[in-house]
């Protein structure tokens, strides 16, 4: 086919996509075809890593919505939507907010049906909304292949920053301490941008990954944080670390490869730390009944049947349980700590350095910090801010061996 008459049949075709029948409140709007080569862009699979002074331009792939049908996206001002596989723009008009689900045809926006994997929307005003939450960048929202689709948002590092920071530490904690976070969280991000290249997003938006809230969470302090670091990250060995962090280790973090077996690098090793005890995390209890645990670990597919008691078998060296014992009779299975944590929820069993003991139908569980434990304490960052230690000094104990760095070459990941 001559390549004149490809943009008339690609119009041609989008224009048989298949429409609903049942009419819907929203106004159809008309589609027309973009200029060539207004496409997504996506980094190549091979493609070098980012000399760390073009920090502040590097964009964010941040999965909001994972496994949806519909959603509504909105903008202050009218909406572009575009296909993200060819570019073709198909929308023209005053289209301010969409309904967007999945359909067996394609992608269904408002009652067009296009035939189509994914599509991106953003706003003139670079501010958009899903649902009625409003982010910074825009939206690219991909067909997952399982019948539904997950909705990514694309936003430039610093941006995504300025909610991490305020979300992740209370936005009233000494500016010090807001600072070690923001170094932490940027490598962090940009450690995930390296390893999930090949992916169509890099982070989550919960614990398992970093919180983001979009711009509810910003705050001026803590974006003062992330402007006084910008374009700092920690390195190793001139490679990017890989930063954990968590609430509370209570007097010393835990090493990185007893929670990430595979993560055996010199600057996760545990620390001792003397400054958090002033967190109310610091000592803990959790009373819960035998037959809540049974229903949790059904759940989470690790156990099934009658428990009769429970026993912390295994240690690490810093004293927080590797196994949990199941004992019912003569019968005893054995749990990992990390996910019999995980089964009875990470906000209820705070760490896995515990003791347990039974009390008639309850379980008492008496317990030592909040998190994992490995990497930032960020109560002992507090602790140190409030006397005096910088951010530097912060990461410095924390991430022992690795370096605050910026304009220089980052190569692949630890």
């Amino acid at each position: 086919m001559k390549n004149y008459l490809w943009p008339l049949m690609a119009v041609l075709m989008i224009c048989a996509a298949p429409i609903a029948v049942h009419a819907q409140d929203e106004a159809p709007f008309p589609f027309e075809m973009a200029p060539e080569g207004n496409t997504l862009d996506e980094p190549a699979k091979e493609a070098p890593p980012p000399k760390l002074e073009s920090l502040l331009k590097l964009e964010m792939r941040v999965a909001l919505i994972r496994a949806a049908s519909l959603a509504e996206i909105s903008g202050n001002s009218n909406l572009l939507i575009t296909s993200a596989e060819s570019g073709a723009r198909l929308n023209t008009g005053d289209v301010r907010t969409i309904t967007v689900r999945r359909d067996p045809h394609g992608i269904r926006i408002n009652h067009f049906v296009f035939p189509i994997t994914s599509i991106r929307v953003e706003s003139p005003d670079g501010i958009i909304a899903i649902n009625g939450k409003r982010y910074r960048g825009y939206f690219v929202l991909w067909d997952n292949g399982k019948g539904t689709f997950d909705l990514v948002n694309h936003v430039m590092i610093e941006d995504y920053l300025r909610s991490v920071v305020a979300a992740e530490m209370p936005k009233d904690w000494p500016v010090e301490a807001l600072k070690a976070q923001a170094v932490a969280a940027r490598t962090y991000a940009l450690f995930r941008r390296q390893e999930m290249n090949e992916n169509y997003f890099d982070l989550e938006t919960n614990v398992m990954d970093q919180v983001y809230g979009g711009v509810a969470n910003e705050d001026p302090r803590t974006d003062a944080a992330v402007s006084g670091t910008a374009g700092m990250i920690l390195l190793y060995k001139n490679r990017i670390a890989r930063t954990f962090f968590h609430a509370n280790c209570g007097d010393r973090t835990e090493d990185g490869v007893e929670v990430f077996h595979k993560v055996d690098t010199p600057y996760l090793k545990s620390v001792p730390c003397e400054y958090g005890r002033k967190s109310p995390y610091y000592t803990w209890q959790l009373s819960i009944r035998m037959n809540d645990i049974e229903a949790a670990l059904s759940r989470a597919g690790l156990h099934r049947g009658k428990i009769g008691s429970l026993s912390a078998q295994n240690h690490t060296r810093t004293g927080r349980v590797k196994t949990v014992a199941l004992h019912n009779g003569r019968d005893v299975a054995m749990v990992n700590a990390i996910d019999f944590r995980l089964a009875l929820g990470p906000a209820r069993l705070k760490s896995t350095r515990f003791t347990i003991h039974k009390q008639g139908t309850l379980v008492i569980f008496n317990g030592i910090g909040y998190g994992h434990g490995v990497g930032l304490c960020q109560w002992g960052a507090k602790g140190m801010a409030d006397k005096a230690r910088s951010f530097r000094e912060i990461l410095g104990k924390y991430y022992p061996g690795a370096t605050v760095a910026a304009n220089v070459l980052a190569s692949a990941p630890e």
